[in-house]
């Protein structure tokens, strides 16, 4: 349901208003076998929880590395 709802109807919805881009938002591995090459995001957060901080923040430096790591890897995508 999520794949129908969020890609393949959005795809048709755009082909149908004659639409040449369709941007499938962020996201990573699950959208290759779509036809989608993921791109780096940005993103901003606001932690209420001062005691968030450190985690979220030790979490996000980690995924950075696995991302980069993963596009040195192969081919860059584009950047939005």
């Amino acid at each position: 349901m999520h794949f129908e709802v969020c890609y393949y109807h959005s795809i048709e919805r755009a082909l149908s208003l004659g639409l040449s881009r369709f941007g499938p938002g962020a996201g990573g591995e699950h959208k290759l076998p779509r036809g989608f090459a993921p791109t780096l995001t940005k993103s901003a957060h606001w932690l209420r929880e001062p005691r968030l901080f450190g985690p979220v923040s030790d979490f996000l430096e980690e995924e950075r590395r696995a991302v980069r790591a993963e596009l040195d890897a192969g081919a860059s995508p584009p950047r939005r």
